[in-house]
């Protein structure tokens, strides 16, 4: 009986001090205009995820203060491609917003992000935007990845809503140390703490205030600047079967939101052949048993070099040219 009082009060002290600790938090911490999520951007500040994470949770909070009825998720061609400003021109009520990032995000990534977003926006509308050459496979664009379960956890998971004093404290220091008004990042755009998002996406003439401020201005688009000129093909057909698996995911999630989804994929800077007609016939009967996605564009479509600065990503002549496709595509599909 005395071993069991024991054991009973020993809980309860532990209890009543974890309460004390988290009332002087509660004192102690100042009130912060920031709202990302606790422990999704980490201590490891200059790390390329979190560059990756920093704009994910800019944008997520920014979607959550505005109303958006279309949401796009995609990899780095379409957050480079996608300029929400000239796409509304062609939609009369709607409004578009880019929540595309990273290749890094990986495609369960992508999923997680739009389920996020349909919870916090209400929309019924989305847009998967991708390249052709981005297809997902176990040795190229990742299925699953660190990024994609920070997503989860941070803005899905059982605890993604529960916030106490303690934490608060860390997150204030975390958000203290990477707020763009640090000379740290600030002024900084050529210097050693550049903002890459990944290998192959480059964002380093862009601060995180200057990212913070295309989100709030663009709705979400970046521009790119990196210019690297395309050598060569990569088209694999094994990846339409990762491909459509990952696709049948976000079928069953839309199924359980009610909402649509639009599959666009950017243009490339090389040919079809036979190959990338064999990838297209074995998509196109793959979106065709369906119901909730649409495929509206051809697997492959050609544009000329001096639209691109790599393989995958469009320039800004070559982003406005395909806003304007985006935007006819959607008008003529809603």
């Amino acid at each position: 009986m005395i071993s069991y009082i024991l054991r009973f009060r020993l809980i309860l002290y532990t209890i009543i001090g974890f309460l004390v600790i988290e009332a002087c938090f509660v004192f102690l911490i100042p009130k912060t205009p920031w709202d990302h999520p606790i422990g999704f951007i980490e201590g490891t500040l200059l790390e390329n995820n979190n560059r990756a994470k920093f704009v994910i949770a800019e944008k997520m909070s920014h979607i959550k203060k505005n109303k958006f009825d279309i949401i796009q998720v995609g990899g780095s061609s379409g957050l480079h491609a996608s300029q929400p400003n000239i796409v509304n021109t062609y939609l009369k009520d709607k409004k578009y917003f880019n929540l595309s990032c990273c290749r890094d995000t990986s495609f369960q990534g992508y999923r997680f992000l739009l389920e996020a977003a349909l919870k916090s926006t209400k929309a019924k509308i989305s847009v998967l935007y991708l390249s052709p050459l981005s297809l997902p496979s176990p040795t190229g664009n990742p299925i699953s990845s660190e990024l994609g379960d920070s997503i989860y956890d941070s803005y899905l998971g059982p605890w993604s809503n529960i916030k106490t004093a303690s934490q608060n404290w860390r997150y204030y220091i975390v958000n203290k140390t990477f707020n763009p008004n640090n000379p740290e990042w600030s002024n900084n755009p050529l210097g050693k703490h550049k903002i890459l998002l990944d290998n192959t996406m480059t964002l380093q003439y862009l601060t995180p205030e200057n990212i913070q401020q295309h989100i709030k201005n663009d709705s979400g688009w970046l521009p790119h600047y990196d210019v690297i000129t395309p050598t060569s093909e990569t088209w694999t057909k094994a990846e339409s079967e990762y491909f459509l698996k990952e696709i049948q995911y976000f079928e069953e999630m839309l199924e359980k939101y009610d909402a649509k989804m639009y599959m666009i994929f950017n243009p490339s800077p090389y040919n079809s052949n036979i190959l990338t007609q064999e990838l297209e016939t074995i998509i196109e009967k793959g979106f065709s048993k369906l119901e909730n996605i649409k495929l509206i564009t051809k697997f492959n479509t050609f544009w000329e070099l001096e639209m691109f600065n790599d393989d995958v990503h469009l320039n800004s002549k070559g982003s406005a040219k395909a806003s304007h496709r985006i935007g006819k595509l959607l008008q003529e599909n809603l």
